[in-house]
């Protein structure tokens, strides 16, 4: 754990990867928590991996910094090359928030509307030395922008959502602005989703001319959580749907039969609150992680600040027709003001969980057989000389064939409901 150098760049850091033999750090010039956060300047940094020193950097995208715009990075299986999907929305960054709770909730559903509706679009690739390759700016289909996303030739793929029409999946040729083939999901089967659940779009990196839809909708007592894959080479649909309701979710806790002593009871929580933690691509099928992790936001007036919630993980392991082969369960129990961490890692034929678990910066480790789905290892792991609301960020944990290095997070008074933290770094080492 030798510190080899150290390199300070100025700007908010949004994305940073190794890049060929290279690392690149990219930031947004400015931060402003009052006015929206990150501003919609872009720079990025090539840095010398061996001693830190900034070979070149250069302004990648200026947007408008009167509008919030979300950016995606994506960078090629080879690692020779980057993509910035770049959405300027409809949400302005100094949007004023009505201080009582009507104003609030009105102010929440305003800024998610706006955040939804695109004012401009554009897809930009550089090379590992930060040349721009192509910049094309997509004409997308009419609806609210539900996601984007690249698969390993560098085909676009965008979803959106129009009213009393359904959910539009766009293929985008890699380098073309106009679309070259689409899939409308209609109504009947998405109307559900339609501000009640959540979608997302994916693709993997094994497939080309593939995209995958996820999410879930209530229906009265019923929860129905999808995934959808859409091949446009072949122009099929395969589609997984698992419904839900309180007394299935119980059924299965009481079923439960714990692998060790320090799994020994299930709560699954609430049906509605079912979210996709992770999805897997092994050669022969998949493996869908589901979890209820709840946002409970503070009282406004209160001192008690937001918390999170997490609950147990259910996983299923389905063929490439998307049927299920096996479903098995994971126990896990979180409460704590700070948003509960996952990761998965698919190597050597086995699928590993991690999943924060308590406080005291525990996480619980999975070893799921990527064949068969079979839970073959579980275990809780208790880092050293940690405090009761330490937290492990599991998201931004470095995984080596060898070792883990697991930043935990020690969070510190401060005034309203801004956090701040002591940042404490582990390194673990596998189990042989």
């Amino acid at each position: 754990m030798k510190k080899n150098w150290e390199q300070t760049v100025e700007g908010s850091l949004m994305f940073s990867t190794d890049l060929e033999d290279k690392i690149l750090v990219i930031v947004s010039t400015d931060f402003a928590a009052s006015v929206g956060g990150n501003n919609s300047t872009y720079k990025a940094f090539l840095l010398d991996a061996r001693d830190g020193k900034v070979i070149h950097e250069k302004v990648i995208y200026e947007g408008n910094n009167d509008y919030l715009t979300v950016a995606e990075f994506v960078v090629s299986k080879n690692r020779k090359t980057f993509s910035l999907i770049a959405r300027e929305t409809s949400a302005k960054r100094n949007f004023i928030v009505a201080a009582d709770a009507n104003g609030s909730l009105w102010a929440a559903r305003k800024m998610a509307n706006n955040a939804s509706a695109i004012r401009k679009f554009s897809v930009s690739a550089y090379d590992s030395h930060l040349a721009t390759i192509d910049k094309v700016f997509p004409v997308l289909p009419d609806g609210d922008f539900i996601g984007a996303a690249k698969t390993i030739n560098g085909d676009l793929y965008v979803a959106v959502s129009e009213e009393k029409k359904g959910i539009t999946i766009a293929k985008f040729e890699a380098g073309k602005e106009e679309v070259s083939a689409m899939v409308l999901e209609p109504f009947g089967l998405s109307s559900g989703l339609q501000g009640q659940g959540s979608l997302n779009l994916i693709t993997d990196t094994h497939r080309n001319n593939t995209a995958y839809l996820t999410g879930g909708f209530t229906n009265g007592p019923e929860y129905t959580y999808i995934l959808n894959k859409y091949d446009f080479g072949t122009n099929k649909e395969v589609s997984f749907r698992k419904s839900f309701r309180k007394a299935d979710l119980k059924t299965l806790e009481k079923s439960f039969v714990p692998l060790n002593k320090q799994f020994s009871r299930l709560d699954l929580g609430s049906v509605s609150g079912l979210n996709l933690l992770s999805v897997a691509f092994p050669a022969d099928g998949y493996l869908i992680a589901l979890s209820d992790v709840r946002y409970l936001p503070g009282t406004p007036g209160s001192k008690i600040p937001p918390t999170y919630t997490a609950n147990g993980i259910l996983v299923y392991n389905l063929d490439s027709n998307f049927v299920v082969k096996s479903a098995s369960a994971i126990p896990r129990a979180y409460g704590n003001v700070t948003r509960p961490s996952f990761r998965s890692d698919l190597r050597d034929n086995s699928w590993y969980l991690f999943a924060s678990d308590e406080w005291k910066a525990k996480f619980a480790v999975a070893k799921i057989n990527a064949s068969s789905g079979k839970i073959e290892d579980l275990k809780m792991i208790a880092p050293e000389k940690v405090g009761k609301g330490h937290v492990p960020d599991l998201a931004e944990m470095t995984i080596t064939d060898s070792q883990l290095f697991l930043p935990v997070k020690d969070p510190k008074p401060s005034l309203g409901y801004k956090l701040k933290y002591d940042v404490h770094m582990y390194r673990l080492d596998w189990e042989k």
